[in-house]
């Protein structure tokens, strides 16, 4: 027998220790892999694979019921048992059927059944304005608040038929009743000889643009041949007066060739705008007038239209001087004497665009002849917007405010507002060239504007909003201003990402589509109130202050 030394067998015996108890180790590991592989994830529990095969299985394991809910009608009421969603089994992260047969380790969730709301069908309608005067009180109808409508939402089931919301939005325009409106500061500008085929359509655009109303005192050989002028002028809220036919002295004829005159002037400016157009005012030509003229005047049914500032803009002295006469001699009551044809009048054209926002911007309403003297109601331009408890007030911004979108000065396409000291703007063209797009249904009253920062959906005259479709709420809604909507301006740097700048001392808005930092630079003072997030909060509009 060979001897084997100590040290080679003890050696010998460790090592085969070892290889065991790896082994075994090996063994526990399969063991346990083996052992987890037999269950599935069920919300969140461990589920052995010996208790469920199929989908349908773990919601019964969970105690989650996979029938349908009900359909409900938009007050919340049953329309049909089991009429709704069914419940849903996701794997891995996709949907599967109830007898999808499950393998070790899938991830399961069950959704239970759910309730389903009917469609909804909105009707919006128009509702007429309700003017007031100063004192809020109800008071009489006055031209230019026709365009000014409220509006009435009501959601009904697209199933059932069962009225689910109603949002009424009640407009007051304030309107003074028929007495001279000293309360306000108001002049009356008039043009003389026209209609001009240049020079009155680019008068009337500028009135339009700056919400002013004139009255012309028309020369009947040129209403003959510029009619359609004549009803453009009425149509947009403006006065027409008479200025003798052919601009005949009226001290120089018969009383019997000044009652024809009159009389001829009456009827062919009814002929072309219609028997209702009341003409309340002759202005004899050169002012010429005795007792006779004043008395065949009056026998028209007409009250004499005279003038107390004369910038002899006839005499054609340039802009800057027609400017400067009007400018010094303007005071409340004031009726101003311009000309619009017929000769070359660039001058006085040049002169009342500048002139109309000046006077605004010194607090002056531009209103007509009858406004002034108090022989109609006076509409100032401001309306109330009522949402249930809220009174929100409005009325145009200042009309020589400048808009600057990246640099460079834009034509909004109808004015800025200002409610309860927030700008709203028009859509056209800011959101589009701050990099956004809109879609405007007429129909429904609804804006969508999509933008850098997404979608957001505006109902005007509502203080409900949609953005990405979540609910959100608007401080000051967008409204519905002489058939045109106006968005706030928070709404629309929120949306777009724009960096805005207002500058109320020079009456400079300036918005810009490069996007830095927060997105708004805060010259616009806002008080106490924070700035909310866009999702989930009201969308803050800045003071204008």
């Amino acid at each position: 027998m060979i001897p084997i030394p100590a040290s080679t067998g003890s050696g010998h015996w460790s090592r085969r220790v070892s290889a065991a108890v790896m082994l075994l180790a090996v063994l526990a590991v399969y063991i346990a892999l083996a052992a987890s592989a037999s269950y599935v994830l069920v919300n969140g529990e461990k589920v052995s694979l010996s208790q469920v095969r199929t989908a349908a299985d773990c919601a019964e394991v969970v105690g989650i019921s996979m029938a349908p809910g009900n359909l409900l009608d938009v007050r919340g009421a049953v329309i049909k048992s089991g009429g709704g969603e069914a419940g849903t089994v996701i794997r891995d992260g996709v949907s599967v059927s109830p007898d999808t047969v499950l393998a070790p380790g899938d991830v399961v969730t069950v959704l239970p059944g759910s309730d389903l709301t009917e469609p909804v069908q909105e009707k919006v309608e128009l509702l007429p304005c309700q003017p007031v005067g100063p004192d809020l009180r109800p008071t009489v109808w006055a031209e230019g608040i026709e365009a000014f409508r409220g509006l009435r939402r009501v959601q009904r089931g697209a199933i059932s038929g069962r009225v689910g919301t109603i949002e009424i939005a009640q407009i007051r325009p304030v309107v003074i009743s028929r007495q001279r409106p000293t309360s306000i500061k108001a002049i009356a500008l008039t043009f003389d000889d026209g209609p001009h085929p240049t020079h009155t359509p680019q008068l009337l655009d500028i009135l339009a643009k700056n919400n002013a109303r004139a009255t012309f005192f028309v020369l009947g050989i040129y209403v003959k041949r510029h009619p359609d002028l004549v009803r453009r002028m009425l149509q947009e809220g403006h006065e027409v007066g008479i200025h003798s036919w052919a601009h005949a002295n009226y001290t120089q004829l018969s009383s019997a060739a000044v009652a024809e005159d009159i009389a001829r002037c009456q009827k062919l400016i009814h002929s072309v705008a219609g028997d209702s157009v009341l003409l309340r005012w002759i202005r004899p030509p050169y002012g010429a007038r005795n007792a006779t003229v004043e008395q065949l005047i009056e026998a028209a049914g007409c009250h004499v239209a005279m003038w107390s500032v004369d910038p002899r803009d006839w005499r054609r002295p340039g802009s800057e001087v027609i400017y400067q006469r009007v400018v010094g001699r303007a005071h409340s009551g004031a009726v101003v004497l311009f000309h619009d044809g017929p000769a070359n009048r660039a001058g006085t054209v040049n002169a009342v665009r500048r002139l109309v926002p000046a006077l605004q911007k010194k607090g002056y309403r531009l209103v007509t002849m009858s406004e002034l003297f108090g022989l109609v109601p006076v509409f100032t331009g401001e309306v109330y917007l009522d949402l249930g408890a809220d009174h929100i007030h409005l009325m145009p911004a200042a009309q020589e405010m400048r808009v600057i979108v990246d640099g460079e000065p834009i034509e909004p396409a109808h004015p800025l507002l200002i409610g309860d000291g927030q700008l709203l703007l028009p859509l056209e063209p800011i959101v589009e060239r701050l990099g956004a797009s809109y879609e405007w249904d007429q129909e429904r009253r609804v804006v969508t504007i999509s933008g850098l920062r997404g979608t957001l959906t505006l109902y005007l005259d509502s203080q409900r909003a949609e953005k990405d479709g979540e609910q959100v709420l608007l401080r000051i809604p967008p409204v519905l201003f002489k058939d045109a909507p106006r968005i706030p301006l928070w709404a629309v740097a929120n949306i777009t990402g724009a960096q805005v700048r207002y500058n109320s001392a020079e009456a400079v808005l300036e918005m810009s589509s490069r996007l830095t930092g927060t997105g708004i630079e805060h010259t616009i003072r806002q008080g106490s109130r924070d700035r909310p997030s866009v999702v989930g909060a009201p969308l803050a509009v800045p003071s204008v202050e």
